[in-house]
């Protein structure tokens, strides 16, 4: 079978699913606007509109549709799944093996004026045969633009990758574990707050904070304005690839996310047998059960993101507890073969349908 992807070529997210489907024997075509090689797949360029000029944005977007249609001419895919809505939404008219994969951010946040954003959305899920989300608060969302079933594929982890390492001494020294983007939806400086109020109870309390952003310095300087230089180490951006042996190092993950659409990273934690403290925001509930396999608290809130960690740091019973629990529910939900499983039985069933 052949598939075309239309997704960013760099991310982890689209490597997974290109690599599972190359070892499923598809052929593979990824058009992306970053040209990064995939072992396998062809890649090539997603032409952009550059010119600030009106008139020469017109011409390019036709141009660039024209290119568009012209390659899946060429290539005759069985399937068009595209990762991630831009706004190049003029390409997928009248494409009739469309699939549509929202990530979250093109759905919901602010990058667009809103009637524009939906008229956008409502255009793209007009043409799509087949809309997925990874959780089911996203797919609540994308149904706020379309009557359309929309089908709940989470991206799920490799188990036998992240997997529990067994840290035997859980009364030492707690560490505690961010591994995200340092932007504002993702709330980093709620975390260094309420590591003022841990390290006062407990100083021996270590942050690693793993991730690249705009928020790089001014975390620093509220670190160094704490004192808690100390307490708290800045990592830098982390390939996919070492975050299991980072989080070997960590008793407890953190997540003070303001806005969240899936979770994955809470995913990965906890099948690792690591129990997440997190805000209860997007799609976190689903992925983090509360008293279950971590704490959820309000987002925004450094007083009760504090609490909440002190409460694990001070039982290690319970962090044990809730680590089983927490591989048990991703192992359950979350296992990647199983997840990918579900786009290509969707994949086969539209191709099956659609061919006779």
């Amino acid at each position: 079978m052949r598939i075309c992807f239309v997704a960013n070529a760099r991310s982890v997210h689209t490597r997974k699913w290109v690599q599972y489907f190359l070892e499923k024997g598809n052929e593979i075509l990824v058009l992306s606007q970053e040209k990064v090689p995939i072992p396998g797949a062809q890649v090539l360029p997603a032409l952009r509109v550059t010119s600030r000029n009106w008139l020469i944005r017109k011409f390019e977007v036709l141009r660039n549709t024209w290119t568009f249609r012209s390659i899946i001419r060429a290539f005759e895919p069985y399937i068009v799944h595209v990762h991630y809505i831009s706004t190049q939404i003029l390409w997928y008219w009248g494409v009739k093996n469309l699939f549509v994969s929202p990530w979250g951010s093109d759905i919901i946040d602010d990058y667009l004026a809103e009637t524009k954003r939906t008229f956008y959305n409502r255009f793209v899920f007009r043409q799509a045969q087949v809309i997925t989300a990874t959780s089911h608060f996203l797919a609540d969302v994308t149904r706020r633009y379309t009557d359309k079933e929309v089908h709940v594929v989470p991206f799920g982890v490799d188990c036998e990758v992240f997997r529990p390492t067994g840290r035997s001494d859980m009364t030492s020294i707690v560490t505690l574990g961010f591994v995200k983007y340092l932007k504002t939806k993702y709330g980093p400086e709620y975390l260094v707050q309420a590591m003022e109020m841990i390290v006062r109870q407990y100083p021996h309390t270590k942050l690693l904070m793993a991730g690249s952003g705009e928020l790089r310095s001014q975390l620093g300087a509220l670190t160094e304005q704490l004192g808690l230089t100390r307490s708290i180490s800045f990592l830098g951006a982390v390939e996919h690839h070492q975050v299991p042996e980072l989080l070997k190092n960590v008793d407890i993950f953190v997540m003070p996310s303001i806005r969240e659409e899936f979770g994955v990273s809470a995913v990965e934690a906890q099948a690792m047998e690591i129990p997440v403290v997190a805000t209860r925001v997007g799609g976190i509930p689903e992925v983090v059960l509360d008293g279950e396999t971590g704490i959820l608290v309000e987002p925004g809130n450094s007083e009760q993101l504090a609490q909440a960690i002190l409460t694990l740091v001070e039982n290690p019973a319970l962090r044990r507890q809730m680590g089983e629990r927490g591989r048990e529910h991703i192992l359950a939900n979350y296992r990647w073969e199983d997840n990918a499983a579900l786009m290509e039985e969707l994949y086969h069933r539209f191709v099956h349908s659609s061919r006779g």
